[in-house]
C-alpha cells in the first residue's frame, strides 16, 4: 500500500513462485512413494501435479499386480537341464527315451563308464518299446502325456516343438555329442580349399544361427494361433502395458500447457488489479 495525494493506492501482487527445482524435487518425492505437501496456486501446477500423481499410482498399480500374479503361479519341478539330472529325474518317476539304432543310443550302449554308461542304465530295457522308437515323432508325444524325457538332437527338437508349440515343451541347456556338418568333395579337389574359406566365414559371421532362428519362427508362426491363451505363461512387463499411464500423463501435460497459455492471456489482458 502507498499514498499518492489525495487517493490510495492498493496493490494485489500475486504469491511468491515456486522455484522450478522445488518442483523437480516433489516430483521426485512421489515417485519413491514419500510424504508430500505441496499447495501450487497456478493452474497449470495443478494439473501437472495431478497427472503425475496419477501416473505414478498406474505404475505402482500395474508393477505389483504383475509381481502378484507372478508369485501366485504354482512351483513347477525342476527342469532337466542335461545327462546329470536324468537319474533324479527317473528316480521322481521319469521315463528316459530316444530314437532306436540311432547314434545317440550307439554312444550310450557302447560306453564303458561316466555318465553315458549311467544314463544307458536308465533305459527302460525290459519294455524297449517305451525308451526306445524308430523316429522323434512317436516320442514327442509321450512328453506331453506324462513324465516323459526324450533325448534327441537340439535343432531337430527345436523344430519339432516348434510345429506343435513352442511353450509346451522344454528343451535343456546342456548339450553333448556335438554334431559337425560339411560338404563332400573327392580327395585333392581343387575346390576345397575354397568351400573351407567360405563355410567359415559364414560360420564366424553368425549367419547359421541367424537362418536357424528365422526358419524356426517361421515354423513356429502358425502354431500361437492354434493354441490356447491359457497354456502360455506370463510375460514381462513391457512398454505396451504401460502405454495408458503415459497417455494420461501427456494429457496432462497438455492441458497443463493449454492453462498455462490461458492464464498468460489473461494476465496480459488485465493487469495488475489497481484501486483507487
Amino acid at each position: 500500500m502507498s499514498m499518492l495525494g489525495h487517493g490510495l493506492t492498493f496493490y494485489v501482487s500475486r504469491p511468491p513462485r515456486s522455484k522450478t527445482h522445488d518442483y523437480i524435487f516433489h516430483l521426485f518425492r512421489v515417485l519413491v512413494v514419500q510424504s508430500n505437501l505441496l499447495r501450487p496456486s497456478y493452474w497449470p501446477h495443478r494439473l501437472v501435479f495431478f497427472f503425475w500423481y496419477l501416473f505414478c499410482f498406474y505404475i505402482y498399480a500395474l508393477y505389483s499386480g504383475t509381481l502378484t500374479a507372478v508369485l501366485a503361479i504354482p512351483a513347477y519341478e525342476k527342469p532337466i537341464d542335461g545327462l546329470v539330472d536324468l537319474p533324479k529325474a527317473v528316480a521322481q518317476g521319469f521315463t528316459v527315451g530316444t530314437v532306436s539304432d540311432s547314434s545317440l543310443e550307439f554312444i550310450f550302449k557302447e560306453a564303458t563308464d561316466g555318465i553315458y554308461k549311467q544314463v544307458w542304465g536308465l533305459f527302460n530295457h525290459k519294455d524297449r518299446s517305451k525308451s526306445f522308437f524308430q523316429t522323434p515323432d512317436f516320442g514327442f508325444p509321450k512328453i506331453l502325456e506324462g513324465k516323459f524325457a526324450l533325448i534327441n538332437p537340439e535343432l531337430n527338437s527345436e523344430v519339432r516343438a516348434a510345429k506343435k508349440g513352442r511353450q509346451k515343451y522344454y528343451i535343456g541347456r546342456q548339450t553333448f555329442y556335438p554334431q559337425g556338418y560339411a560338404m563332400a568333395c573327392c580327395k585333392g579337389s581343387p575346390f576345397i580349399p575354397k568351400f573351407n574359406q567360405m563355410l567359415r566365414r559364414i560360420t564366424e559371421a553368425g549367419l547359421i544361427s541367424q537362418w536357424k532362428v528365422g526358419e524356426i519362427e517361421k515354423i513356429s508362426a502358425g502354431s500361437y494361433s492354434s493354441d490356447s491363451p491359457t497354456d502360455r505363461r506370463p510375460s514381462a512387463i513391457t512398454l505396451k502395458h504401460l502405454q495408458a499411464a503415459f497417455f494420461v500423463l501427456l494429457m496432462g501435460f497438455l492441458l497443463a500447457v493449454l492453462a498455462l497459455g490461458t492464464e498468460s492471456v489473461v494476465s496480459k489482458l488485465w493487469g495488475f488489479k489497481t484501486f483507487a
